[in-house]
């Protein structure tokens, strides 16, 4: 299985990936600065891509048809939260 985290360099989305790469997936993150991927994450497998979210069409081809969907939110309040997209 493969996985696309928005913002995977973070305590949430961090989270989410090593916990995917544990469990065999292919895991790809993104964020703003390539020096903020833990290196656990660059250890367990993870690939790291500079895009921003609004970045819709650099999304979509990192994505291609082959990714399990989640889903992550951060609010200013600092609400963070992800888990599988569920439609």
């Amino acid at each position: 299985m493969r996985g696309v985290i928005l913002g995977g360099t973070g305590a949430i989305g961090g989270a989410v990936a090593a916990r995917l790469a544990a469990a065999g997936w292919s895991v790809d993150v993104t964020g703003r600065d390539p020096g903020s991927m833990p290196r656990e994450l660059v250890v367990a497998g993870v690939r790291f891509h500079q895009v921003e979210r609004s970045e819709t069409s650099a999304i979509e081809r990192l994505v291609g048809g082959d990714a399990d969907p989640y889903w992550s939110i951060y609010s200013p309040t600092g609400v963070r939260m992800s888990g599988p997209y569920c439609p």
